[in-house]
């Protein structure tokens, strides 16, 4: 129950650092100047609703008391997915991160600045999520 728990909080953080990080670089004035921040926006954006499904899939299993992911092969998939998410997740906040030393003369670089670290932050919650989920299919 407590893996539910926390899993389900990290559905949630990767929906809330996704969003930010999109939210952010929508903000910004001369994103699309650059490859980077294209990309990152792009993995973002295929970030919120892979989680967004999730979490709602674990939130109705979990009120209900269905097992929605009983089939291994769902769950493997889930890990596959969790895990090249985390991947260009991380890509993607490594390419935003190393524009930023080139931004301190542009205005508005606290929004990319704010976008890196979201994207980074939603690395860290998809990475973990996808190890939680890898151990709990072999502990199973």
């Amino acid at each position: 129950m407590a893996t539910r728990i926390v899993s389900f909080i990290l559905r949630v953080l990767q929906i809330i650092f996704s969003c930010g990080a999109l939210g952010f670089m929508t903000t910004a004035k001369e994103e699309y100047d650059f490859v980077a921040f294209s990309f990152s926006l792009m993995i973002m954006a295929l970030m919120v609703p892979w989680s967004l499904t999730l979490a709602f899939a674990q939130g109705y299993s979990d009120l209900t008391g269905y097992p929605l992911l009983r089939p291994r092969i769902i769950k493997l998939a889930i890990i596959i997915g969790d895990a090249i998410l985390s991947f260009l997740s991380l890509a993607a906040a490594c390419s935003a991160a190393s524009i930023i030393s080139y931004l301190p003369l542009l205005k508005g670089a606290s929004s990319y600045k704010l976008t890196a670290m979201c994207a980074f932050f939603t690395w860290i919650s998809t990475a973990s999520s996808a190890l939680l989920s890898f151990w709990l299919f072999h502990s199973v």
